[in-house]
């Protein structure tokens, strides 16, 4: 289950339209740049969490997240197409503001219902990479 979905993404483009004749389509959406983006949060939470998240409590912020990280993406496509010029920017603010919820859940200081992995399962896997192992 996808932690956003292309509506969540149009409502952050009101002026855009998503179709076939723009240089990101729906279906991009949908099949590249929203797996990209919650393909990313579940790297960055998976050392702490069993992911992917799915505790209803915490799939609000998770929608945010991915949101704003497709979002980056989607800006960078229409960046580099020149369909917003400004978007350079804007995806950089959408990935910042994302990266920055991310870091705010792995420091502990934004808190998720998502029960911890056990530390001393983190603690072996990092005692077990140190001496070169699996």
């Amino acid at each position: 289950m996808a932690y956003s979905n292309v509506s969540d993404i149009q409502k952050l483009y009101a002026n855009i339209v998503f179709d076939a004749s723009s240089p990101v389509t729906s279906a991009d959406i949908e099949t590249k740049h929203i797996p990209k983006a919650d393909a990313y949060i579940d790297a960055r939470l998976r050392s702490r969490y069993e992911t992917p998240i799915s505790v209803d409590g915490d799939l609000e912020l998770m929608r945010l997240i991915s949101s704003n990280l497709a979002a980056g993406f989607v800006a960078e496509v229409l960046y580099e197409t020149s369909q917003q010029p400004n978007d350079q920017a804007s995806a950089r603010q959408r990935r910042d503001f994302a990266e920055g919820l991310l870091d705010q859940i792995m420091a502990g200081t934004a808190a998720l219902e998502t029960p911890r992995k056990p530390l001393a399962g983190i603690v072996g896997a990092v005692a077990s990479a140190a001496r070169g192992g699996a």
